[in-house]
């Protein structure tokens, strides 16, 4: 790890590499590239922190899986990350950093700006960049591999090629990878409805047992930095809040047709108690089971 203090404001991509536990083997400074910037890392097992970067970070594992800690703006996760899985970190973030393989991965830092431009272009007044780690999408994977090959070997018109990839990689993130707002106000979320089926479905069959955010958004193949924002706005709750809601229809479905008793009903639902069911019910139905049992039943 570094021995070099974390500045509180941005910094550019050429500063941010000065964190990284080695330099980079490769990288597109002589390129001419304007829209983008990209460096290739092989690195060894490391932990550090790292400042908000300026730029939107998008990065892909060329080899080496991993296991990895992250925590951005204060928020952790862990995760193991397979070669061809990509990655998102969106700018002015801070950003710390652990872990124990060694990775081979390539970085491309795309001006915040351009990607605003792009969406401008789609009509779009505001975008928001989701934090996504290890995950897998072919059409994201070629382009940074595309990248990578001219970086390796730069073509005929090099430099209109790289704003031209450049450019692809820009509206492939507005379109799965960011949550947009369109001029007439409209808000997309980039959780595909079969990726909120996985989650529903996963819920409805764990309800009787601890169920977390991560491993909500697992099922559903998403990052958890990305989840609960989009599962929110595309169901009107938070998972949290969501699955209790869960519990408690359950529970009334339970109360209305069978004859068990009010704790194991409790217990079936994810309950830990009998008491911490009466009361959640209560707030949720204004009643207690008991008397929301011989309501229904009378």
């Amino acid at each position: 790890m570094k021995n070099m203090s974390r500045p509180d404001l941005p910094v550019t991509p050429d500063e941010w590499g000065g964190f990284m536990p080695a330099p980079a083997v490769l990288s597109s400074e002589t390129t001419g590239w304007t829209k983008i910037s990209a460096r290739r890392y092989q690195h060894p097992p490391a932990e550090f922190e790292a400042p908000p970067l300026s730029d939107h970070l998008i990065w892909v594992n060329l080899a080496g899986p991993t296991n990895v800690k992250w925590k951005v703006e204060g928020q952790g996760a862990t995760g193991h990350i397979v070669p061809g899985q990509i990655s998102v970190l969106s700018a002015n973030k801070t950003n710390d950093w652990w872990w124990d393989g060694r990775p081979d991965v390539f970085h491309i830092y795309m001006n915040a700006a351009f990607l605003e431009e792009i969406a401008a272009q789609a009509d779009v007044q505001h975008i928001e960049l989701i934090d996504r780690f290890g995950i897998d999408d072919p059409a994201i994977r070629q382009i940074c591999l595309n990248i990578l090959k001219e970086l390796t070997s730069i073509g005929f018109a090099g430099r209109l090629y790289g704003d031209f990839l450049a450019q692809a990689l820009a509206v492939q993130l507005l379109r799965r990878h960011c949550v947009i707002k369109s001029r007439f106000g409209e808000t997309t979320v980039a959780l595909p409805s079969y990726k909120l089926r996985r989650a529903l479905e996963f819920i409805e069959s764990h309800l009787a047992e601890e169920i977390g955010v991560t491993s909500i958004a697992e099922a559903a193949s998403t990052s958890t930095f990305h989840f609960a924002h989009a599962f929110k706005r595309a169901t009107g709750s938070s998972p949290h809040q969501y699955v209790i809601k869960r519990r408690v229809e359950r529970a009334k479905e339970l109360l209305k047709q069978t004859d068990l008793p009010i704790v194991d009903i409790a217990m079936s639902v994810g309950f830990a108690t009998q008491n911490h069911f009466t009361t959640v019910f209560g707030k949720l139905c204004g009643a207690t089971p008991k008397q929301y049992r011989n309501s229904v039943k009378n």
